[in-house]
Parts: C-alpha cells; sequence; structure tokens
C-alpha cells in the first residue's frame, strides 16, 4: 500500500470514529425524547440541561463530548425539519488549544522568507533616485519592524501616530563600561499606546497607558534624520495600513487582510530576522513581548527624561538604627504624633470578634453597641472601619448577617496592616499597598492565607474567629465561601474605600484588581539612586554589622526585584551552594525561595531560584558571603535576623529602611519596595 492510500485510509477511519460517536449521541437524545417529549417551550432550557448532562456522563473525554454536542445540534435540526418547528439550535463548545510554540515549523520558513525579503527592500532602495516623503515614512516603520524590533501592532501604530506629533526625540547617555569603551549617545522616542485594561493612569481617569521607550536602530534614525525638515500631514501620507500592505506587495510577503495588518507575514515572523543580528540579546520570551503578546509598560515620559538624573541630596541627616523599627515613621514631612502603644493584635482580634457577635443582636442594639465602640476605639482605622458598619446597619435592606462577612472579609486583615499607622495622613498609594495585600492574600482555589499569619503572636489563634462560623457542624454557606475570593474581596474594599471618601477625605485609589483591568505603577529605582543610597548607609552611625545587614539587604532588593515578603523569609537553610561541600570551598551562592510562615508564594510546592552568585557585582556578593557566614555561625535560622534568630526582623524594619533613605536624599519621590 503506497503513503497516499495509508493517508486516504487513516482519514476514513477517523471520520468513521466521529461519525460514530455522534450517532451514539443522537441515540442517546432520541431515546431521552420518547421518554421525555419536548412538548411546552418554555421547559426546552430544563430538557436540553438535563441532555447535556446525559451526554457529559456517557462522553468522557472532551474531544467526545464535543462530538456528542455536535451530534445533539444535528438532531435537533432533522427533529425541526421533520416536525416543522423552530427549536433553539444547541452550541457546539469550542475546544481550548494549546499555545502555539515561538519557534516551530511556520517560524523558520516564513521567517526565512521574511528575512530574505530585506536584500529585496534595499535594492528598491537603492533603485530609488528620490524618495518622497512617504517612501520616507515607508522605510522608517519597515526598518523599525525588521531592525527595531518593534512588532506589537499597536506600538506601530502609535509610532505612525509620534510623526504628525510633536517628533520629541531625548537623548540619554550610557556611562563607559570599562576604561576602554567610551560613553554611548542614544536616542529614544517615546510612545504610548492607549489600553483598555492594562497600563499606567496618568491621572484620576479612567483611561490606561501603556509606555513603550523605543530606541530606533541605526536605519531608522537615517530615515528619521531625512524626516526632520519635513513637514507631514495625514492628507499626503498613506495610511498606515496601506504602508503595511504595500511593503508585503512589494515584498511579495503574504498579506491576507489589509485591515488586520498584525497578521502580515512581514509582522508575524519580523523576529526571525533580527533575532539572528550580530549582537541580538532578546530570546523567545522577550519575542513574545517585543510582539505584543504579553503586555508590560516603561517608564512615563517625565520619569524617564528624569531617570539617573535625580537631584541628590548632599547633606542628609544620618541613619540611626533605632528609626528602622519605629512604626509611626511615614516620611519627615508628616505627623509626628506619638501612635498608641496598644496590644494591637489582640485589639484587632476582639474587634472583629465583638462586631461578629454584636450583629447576631437585633438592629437597633447592634447600631447602639457599634456606636459605644466607635466612641471609645481612638484608632482612626478602627474608627472607619465602624462607621462603615454603621452605614451598612441604617440600610434596612442589608442583612446583619451579610455585613458580618463583609467584615470577616476585610476586617482583621485592615486592622492588622494598618496598626499604627495615622491613616488621617496617608496617601493614595500606602492605601494601594494595603489593599494589594488584601486582595492577595485570597488565593485562586478561594481559600484564605491570612496575613495575620505573618505575626508570631498569632500562631496558635489566628485561626480562632475564621472558625467560629463553622464551630455548630454546620456546612459553610455559599456566602462563607465566596467571601474569601478574591473577585468578592475586591467588591468590599472598593465599597470601604468608597465609603473613606465620602466620610474621610481619604484619597481617590485606583482598583486594578477587578475584572480584567490591571493599572500598574511604573517606577524604576536608578544606578545613580541605588549608589546614593549605598554610600548613604556606609556614612550612617551605625555600627559595622548593622552597616552590613542593611547593604545586604539593599544589594539583594536591587539585583534581584525580590519582594519584601520573600527577603522577610530567607532562611540561612535557603541558601545553597556556599561553604565547605565534598571537600571543597564553594562560594557560589543561590537562594532557594519556598513557602514558609513569613513568605507567601503561590503553592505550598511552589520553588524559585535565585543565583546570587550571578546577579550581585563582586563588591555585593563578597559581603553577601561574609553576612552568610556570620548568621550560620550564630545559629540563627532566619537570614536577617537578630538574637535567637528564631523569627526575622519586623517588616516596618525593611520597609521604613528604604523609605527612610529614599525621604532623605531625593527631594520628591514615589518609590516604594516594588520599585526595585
Amino acid at each position: 500500500m503506497d503513503n497516499i492510500s495509508a493517508h486516504k485510509l487513516r482519514q476514513l477511519n477517523r471520520e468513521e470514529a466521529k461519525n460514530s460517536i455522534k450517532h451514539d449521541a443522537k441515540a442517546l437524545i432520541k431515546e431521552y425524547i420518547n421518554q421525555y417529549p419536548m412538548q411546552s417551550p418554555c421547559e426546552l432550557q430544563h430538557h436540553y440541561e438535563a441532555i447535556n448532562q446525559l451526554l457529559e456522563e456517557s462522553f468522557d473525554t472532551a474531544q467526545n463530548f464535543q462530538l456528542a454536542r455536535r451530534g445533539f445540534l444535528e438532531f435537533v435540526r432533522d427533529y425541526n425539519k421533520a416536525h416543522q418547528i423552530y427549536l433553539n439550535e444547541p452550541v457546539v463548545p469550542i475546544l481550548a488549544t494549546r499555545e502555539r510554540l515561538t519557534i516551530n515549523y511556520d517560524w523558520f520558513v516564513n521567517g526565512r522568507a521574511v528575512a530574505n525579503s530585506s536584500a529585496t527592500m534595499i535594492e528598491v532602495w537603492q533603485r530609488k533616485r528620490r524618495f518622497s516623503v512617504s517612501d520616507l515614512v515607508e522605510g522608517l516603520l519597515y526598518c523599525s519592524i525588521m531592525y527595531g524590533g518593534i512588532n506589537d501592532i499597536e506600538v506601530l501604530k502609535a509610532l505612525y501616530g509620534w510623526l504628525f506629533d510633536e517628533r520629541q526625540i531625548y537623548q540619554i547617555d550610557m556611562a563607559a563600561t570599562d576604561e576602554k569603551s567610551r560613553i554611548e549617545h542614544l536616542a529614544i522616542i517615546p510612545l504610548s499606546v492607549p489600553d483598555d485594561n492594562y497600563g499606567c493612569a496618568a491621572d484620576e481617569s479612567e483611561s490606561l497607558k501603556r509606555f513603550v521607550d523605543y530606541i530606533p536602530d541605526d536605519m531608522s534614525l537615517c530615515f528619521l534624520y531625512t524626516l526632520k525638515d519635513k513637514e507631514l500631514n495625514t492628507a499626503k501620507i498613506k495610511p498606515f495600513n496601506t504602508i503595511i500592505n504595500d511593503i508585503s506587495q512589494t515584498l511579495k510577503l503574504t498579506n491576507k487582510d489589509s485591515a488586520r495588518p498584525q497578521l502580515s507575514l512581514l509582522i508575524k515572523y519580523a523576529n526571525y530576522h533580527w533575532r539572528q543580528l550580530e549582537g541580538s540579546l532578546i530570546d523567545g520570551a522577550l519575542a513574545v513581548v517585543k510582539q505584543g503578546d504579553i503586555k508590560t509598560t516603561g517608564l512615563p515620559t517625565d520619569k524617564l527624561i528624569s531617570h539617573n538624573r535625580e537631584l541628590i541630596n548632599q547633606n542628609p541627616r544620618l541613619l540611626e538604627w533605632s528609626e528602622l523599627f519605629d512604626a509611626s515613621y511615614q516620611s519627615s514631612i508628616k505627623s509626628n504624633s506619638q501612635s498608641s502603644t496598644i496590644d494591637y493584635p489582640s485589639f484587632s482580634k476582639n474587634l472583629i470578634k465583638e462586631l461578629q457577635d454584636t450583629l447576631k443582636l437585633t438592629r437597633n442594639a447592634a447600631i447602639s453597641t457599634i456606636t459605644i465602640l466607635k466612641t471609645d476605639a481612638s484608632q482612626p482605622n478602627a474608627q472607619r472601619l465602624l462607621s462603615w458598619v454603621l452605614s451598612f446597619l441604617d440600610d434596612n435592606s442589608i442583612r446583619l448577617n451579610t455585613i458580618s462577612k463583609y467584615i470577616g472579609c476585610i476586617g482583621r486583615d485592615w486592622l492588622m496592616l494598618t496598626m499604627d499607622d495615622d491613616v488621617d495622613q496617608w496617601e493614595g498609594n500606602d492605601f494601594e499597598e494595603v489593599y494589594e495585600q488584601i486582595i492577595q492574600s485570597k488565593v485562586k482555589d478561594s481559600r484564605k492565607l491570612s496575613t495575620l499569619c505573618k505575626l508570631s503572636e498569632f500562631d496558635d489563634t489566628s485561626s480562632s474567629i475564621d472558625n467560629d462560623n463553622n464551630a455548630t457542624g454546620q456546612p459553610p454557606s455559599y456566602l462563607d465561601r465566596l467571601k474569601d475570593s478574591q473577585k468578592f474581596t475586591y467588591g468590599r474594599l472598593k465599597a470601604f474605600h468608597d465609603h473613606q471618601r465620602i466620610h474621610f477625605d481619604a484619597p481617590y485609589v485606583y482598583f486594578p484588581w477587578g475584572s480584567n483591568r490591571q493599572v500598574v505603577k511604573a517606577n524604576m529605582v536608578s544606578p545613580r539612586v541605588y549608589h546614593a543610597m549605598k554610600d548613604y548607609i556606609q556614612s550612617s552611625n551605625l555600627e559595622i554589622d548593622q552597616k552590613q545587614l542593611c547593604f545586604v539587604v539593599l544589594a539583594l532588593a536591587y539585583r534581584t526585584g525580590m519582594r519584601i515578603n520573600e527577603i522577610i523569609g530567607i532562611k540561612v537553610s535557603d541558601i545553597a551552594d556556599i561553604g565547605f561541600i565534598n571537600g571543597q570551598v564553594i562560594e557560589a551562592p543561590k537562594i532557594i525561595l519556598k513557602p514558609n510562615r513569613y513568605r507567601r508564594l503561590k503553592s505550598s510546592s511552589a520553588k524559585r531560584v535565585i543565583p546570587i552568585d550571578k546577579l550581585l557585582k563582586t563588591d555585593e556578593l563578597q559581603p553577601f558571603i561574609a553576612f552568610y557566614y556570620q548568621q550560620k555561625r550564630l545559629k540563627r535560622n532566619y537570614l536577617f535576623s537578630q538574637g535567637s534568630g528564631d523569627q526575622p526582623l519586623p517588616s516596618v524594619f525593611f520597609s521604613n529602611m528604604m523609605k527612610i533613605i529614599w525621604d532623605r536624599l531625593l527631594i520628591t519621590h514615589d518609590f516604594t519596595f516594588h520599585s526595585f
């Protein structure tokens, strides 16, 4: 049997197998219809659900179930034709497909065709005796695609629109890497792309923007230089889609739909060309970003211009060790009032417990009791929470049990994360950080990983309140399960903050965690600021071991980008490939991040390796190694700990350290720990 006959036979067998599954499905449906005739149209939905359940039980794989549903569709069509009626046709599910590999057969074949076309384009340019303005724009877009790496269609359109605007280009100076190299001057074009679901918010409007800091290649710069004195207007220049289509036709590259240029071979496979260029360091993952499949944002234009040119205060107040543990610290310009010395963990637990007990009483009794609680509570965060509860009690349409669920969802976390803070002095980013922690404490499988567990005082008691509702042995209600989901928490936090804005003059806060919107803050600590921070720690009044600890924390944050809780939770035992191993001294440290009670990862089995020896510079790696040996010699459990080392330094130490240094070195800033 030849190969063609064998292929046809396999194809025929597959078709027969599919038809057999559809035939079996139709037989099941016919049997069901004989038992339960579809007489009334109002019962149609009920019958369809029953038939769907029957098919799900009979066809256990996704592909077989899809074929069975297709058989269901054919049965209904035949039934309508035979009985001269018009029953609604059932929907056939679409199977989710696996993501295509970034490098596959099509990438090699079509990519090679796109790469070879560059020689054709150069020949076209060489034959031209004169370039029109439209030719120059076409050449710029082509070079930006093929050499500049812009394969994100929205960014390309932004570049095209930039040509008809003020055409602002900035120059940045790249410092020399060694004595032989010289300072390199780079041109940079700030582009912005409007986006409904992802980006930075420039103002209090709902619109978002993705920023792209485009550094044009040498070929693109040639076209830009030629265009510098040309006056452009949309009436004389071809539309963007037409330009892409014309380039594709010139190079004989397929462009099936001129209205959808992102599907043209030129844009889809241009990365094959620029990934082969000498000196290209962009891998497959970054190529996906360059194509716009994964959304990212650069620095907004104002921050880009001032990046690495920040004004540094040359005479800052020296750092004191005790300041790093001051929980009431906000900034040098905020209130200096002393915070209460109340036992806050106990207070937060007792307040929520008392609230939930009160909400089991009558509405009038609850209003009276909570009003007294509000009068007695002097803490501003408790005042706001109690005021929110009272606003619900004024609405008779909301049940007391529902209010209790609302409080159980965010109440304790709110009180804990704002302990000893003067929230009256807070700015928008302070609220956002707290809300983000509460949102992220609700994992996708609806089990709550409490933010309270990071405090040692809660080892035995933190879960007691959560279990109160189930103490009777009753199964959890739908609302009980819902209150620990991210979507429900998002809604409660938004309602709570809306109440604070109305009654406590709280600042506007973006809520990027609802639906698919993701509002990001694009910030980046520059090398200039980082080196100023190192110098400031060195010149402080801290003792030698204290300076060493602060320096290691700073180096890890800057070089690795680890979040604050990840750094806090580093144990001495988490550091591998260092010490006397198999008769040899090895000092190539790596941090193995695993979940522990101070560090929450995406799952209990999650593990991530941070190659410290590759990320830290020599003058940063040696202090890290020395600090590790010191903590190991003292038999401390956590890397950043003192005394017995059984628990790490408090989170306020790490946040205060960065914030105090930034406040004293920089005139203005909006950095947070996430800016590293």
